[in-house]
């Protein structure tokens, strides 16, 4: 057994442990508990690997002290108990919200956003190159991972949700990469006939997704009129291009930034070639380096914010308007 392996008993426990407080204080379905404990065991596996290559990776080479090497392991640890705890057991919680209760969460959330220091704190993950530095310092999980841990990368707002409506009305559409499922309930709820997929579907999400990969994706897309999808990871293969191609003549939504932290440069390169509307959607203008990142965009508060070139509709038949205000109404 490695040395990451042997820290990673500590998660162990700790999932172990909270599948049997669940199960002893449990009173409500069934089927919830089951799906819930379920869950738990599930990305213990995932986040047990993640460790141990992030342990791994780093090495007492890269370190150069063993105490360090530890203690890395030991917060990546502590780090992952808490986002697990979001993404299990809070994110569950928010499942079983009403349409309109959710809707007040993801404003609670993004104006948590807005009044915190996550833009200048939200590089402190295990991640971050100062876990090798300063082994006794503490890296508490930031808003914004919590935030992503809970409801996902991409925040929508009203606007997001209703433009998105109107280009997909009627249609059948086909969400690739849905991750949390949070965009394909809103839009279902909104009348859009949406299946949301993901190529390895989380255990707790906010809408049922089907376990498709791009490739499968492609032997079906005749079935479909328009591809959704939204915040997609950087590392993308081929095989998401030629999906794209497959709905050319038909319809893409991409919900992301061009050149940043959604899809590869071969993706860019592809989708750029094509006739394309884009339509701005508003965002704050915060100039932090963290906001241009654009890992999770908030609801900006009810005054004119400048507008950001966020949702691209190909190919173009023309020009979808998005209002700069926002309102709660």
């Amino acid at each position: 057994m490695s040395e990451s392996t042997e820290h990673t008993a500590y998660l162990v426990n700790f999932v172990n442990t909270h599948v049997l407080e669940i199960q002893k204080t449990w009173q409500g379905e069934d089927s919830d508990c089951e799906l819930l404990c379920q869950a738990w065991k599930t990305c213990l596996v995932s986040e047990t690997i993640r460790i141990d290559d992030l342990a791994n990776n780093a090495g007492i080479e890269t370190t150069r002290d063993k105490r360090v090497h530890d203690s890395y392991v030991a917060r990546l640890n502590a780090f992952s108990r808490t986002y697990l705890q979001l993404e299990i057991d809070h994110r569950f919680d928010m499942t079983k919200l009403l349409s309109f209760e959710l809707w007040l969460e993801i404003d609670k959330c993004a104006e948590r956003l807005l009044h915190s220091s996550s833009a200048r704190s939200g590089y402190g993950s295990p991640r971050d190159v100062e876990f090798y530095k300063n082994p006794d310092k503490e890296y508490p999980i930031s808003e914004r991972e919590a935030i992503i841990a809970t409801l996902g990368y991409q925040l929508p707002w009203r606007e997001n949700i209703e433009t998105v409506k109107r280009i997909c009305n009627g249609k059948r559409v086909l969400e690739v990469n849905a991750g949390s499922g949070l965009w394909g309930r809103l839009l279902l709820e909104a009348g859009v006939d949406v299946r949301c997929t993901d190529a390895d579907p989380q255990p707790i999400a906010f809408t049922p997704i089907t376990k498709l990969t791009w490739a499968d994706a492609c032997e079906i897309a005749d079935q479909y009129d328009v591809l959704l999808t939204v915040w997609p990871p950087v590392k993308t293969d081929a095989s998401l291009i030629e999906l794209c191609k497959l709905f050319r003549t038909k319809d893409v939504v991409f919900i992301g930034e061009f050149g940043g932290c959604t899809g590869s440069n071969a993706f860019y390169k592809e989708l750029k070639g094509w006739n394309l509307t884009e339509i701005a959607m508003p965002a704050h203008p915060c100039n932090y380096q963290w906001w241009i990142r654009q890992d999770s965009y908030p609801v900006p508060p009810s005054h004119i914010v400048p507008n950001v070139e966020l949702l691209h509709w190909y190919p173009s038949r023309s020009k979808w308007g998005c209002s700069t205000r926002y309102t709660t109404s």
